[in-house]
């Protein structure tokens, strides 16, 4: 006894439908999953780097070089920029700021740049210490700086050689 084509065809059939899902997403649900958990891991990942680096939690001061030469116009820079929580200096942070002197308005001069986001202590030849109050903006607490102006080597040896002996 040979089947007949017609049970053959219903035999193909049943196999066919009893191999597939009767519900087409039970076939993606795993992959669902998966991509719902990649994008929540990588928005979180964006997230705390976005608050570690990208965020200002303080703002400090840099003075460059931080030991002036008693030489006239001898040169220091002042800039404030924005640091993260991790501590790194936050790009594009670089804050306007204003000065005002403390001690030591006679030894130098303060020149500000054309957008205040730096100001050049120009020295006047005399050695001393300078205290500075810096004021960022955005900022709500004044920062403090102490620029240290000594006379260089080379003006302390031409000094030896020249005083009296006793």
């Amino acid at each position: 006894m040979c089947p007949t084509p017609r049970l053959l065809h219903l035999a193909a059939i049943a196999s066919v439908t009893a191999s597939t899902p009767r519900n087409p997403s039970e076939t993606q649900r795993p992959r669902s999953v998966f991509t719902l958990v990649l994008v929540l891991t990588l928005l979180a990942a964006g997230l705390y780097g976005y608050t570690q680096y990208l965020v200002t939690y303080r703002v400090e001061v840099e003075v460059s070089p931080p030991v002036l030469a008693a030489e006239p116009d001898a040169k220091a820079t002042i800039h404030a920029y924005g640091v993260g929580r991790a501590g790194a200096r936050v790009p594009w942070s670089t804050r306007a700021i204003r000065c005002e002197l403390l001690q030591g308005a006679a030894l130098v001069d303060l020149r500000y740049a054309a957008d205040s986001s730096a100001v050049t202590i120009i020295s006047r030849g005399d050695a001393g210490v300078v205290e500075l109050r810096v004021f960022a903006q955005d900022w709500p607490f004044p920062l403090f700086v102490s620029l240290s102006i000594e006379p260089s080597l080379a003006m302390l040896a031409i000094a030896a050689r020249t005083s009296p002996v006793s």
